[in-house]
């Protein structure tokens, strides 16, 4: 089976039964709902016959990324009878918001948005206001869920590539995952971690900095340096980027899985293959929700 075919077939089990309708057209209406002051703007993707229907909001992954980032899984959403909301992220596309809201970004402000997209759709007469998911990507999945603990009564959460993770925890998994697929030699990715760590370190607390420089003064001749640091020289620890990281760095997930009540399908790629995202510890951590009485299935 496809994985089309098979995220389908999953999806429609978890809403409870809803009928899919295959290849069926689908309608296109672009729309416009707020989130308190802010304007934001996406499309429905609507199924040939939409009434009393299931509906889910799409939320983007990391980036720059507008309402097109997700159109497969829309497209797939009402092909299968469930009316699908995606949207430009804020600041891109047609939605307002700060310009690089994108790159500095606020998960709690990202989840007020997914969870503006529910409550837009509980007002549309095609949707069944009873049967409102969440549907995240990559970034998407650290969003999902508290925008389900903001919503108190989302129907369902799906996750695809979405870590169970910290952001840094997934950071330095990639920066090491990616050295290691380019070829370098093992003493030096693990070189290259030893670095990273210290330098998340610098970042949480804003100490250490010192010990930095003289870590970057004695690794900036090897061979991964410059497929880690394009900086000429350390970010110091008062540096904008570093401010902004701390708020984002350590955010975890599970208690918010732990305190959503709403049924999850977590859909994950081979943990040999993805280098992005810690699969092999997501999948553990998804074991001890499904332990601890959790409603998710694993896929």
């Amino acid at each position: 089976m496809r994985f089309g075919q098979l995220f389908a077939a999953s999806a429609v089990l978890l809403l409870g039964g809803t009928n899919a309708h295959g290849q069926n057209a689908i309608q296109r209406q672009d729309v416009e709902f707020s989130n308190d002051t802010l304007r934001l703007a996406g499309t429905l993707y609507l199924p040939q016959r939409a009434a009393n229907l299931p509906a889910v909001v799409l939320i983007h992954g990391s980036g720059e990324t507008d309402r097109t980032s997700l159109r497969y899984y829309a497209e797939m959403f009402a092909q299968n009878g469930v009316v699908a909301l995606v949207y430009d992220k804020r600041g891109v596309g047609k939605s307002q918001g700060a310009k690089l809201a994108w790159r500095n970004f606020s998960l709690t402000d990202l989840a007020d948005d997914a969870a503006a997209g529910a409550r837009f759709l509980r007002t549309r007469p095609e949707v069944d206001s009873t049967r409102i998911g969440l549907f995240g990507a990559s970034q998407g999945g650290w969003v999902a869920p508290l925008a389900a603990q903001l919503l108190g009564n989302a129907r369902f959460v799906i996750t695809v590539s979405a870590s169970l993770t910290t952001i840094a925890e997934d950071n330095v998994f990639e920066r090491a995952a990616r050295l290691r697929r380019e070829g370098f030699a093992p003493a030096g990715v693990a070189a290259a971690r030893a670095m990273h760590e210290q330098d998340i370190a610098l970042s949480r607390t804003g100490a250490g900095f010192t010990e930095f420089e003289r870590a970057w003064e004695a690794n900036k001749g090897a061979p991964w340096f410059r497929r880690v640091y394009l900086d000429s020289a350390p970010v110091p620890a008062d540096h904008r980027y570093r401010l902004w990281y701390r708020t984002v760095m350590d955010i975890d997930p599970m208690p918010v899985w732990r305190a959503i009540a709403a049924p999850a399908l977590l859909i994950f790629g081979d943990a040999a293959l993805d280098d992005s995202s810690p699969v092999e510890r997501s999948l553990a951590l998804a074991g001890a929700l499904k332990a601890g009485g959790r409603d998710i299935e694993v896929m």
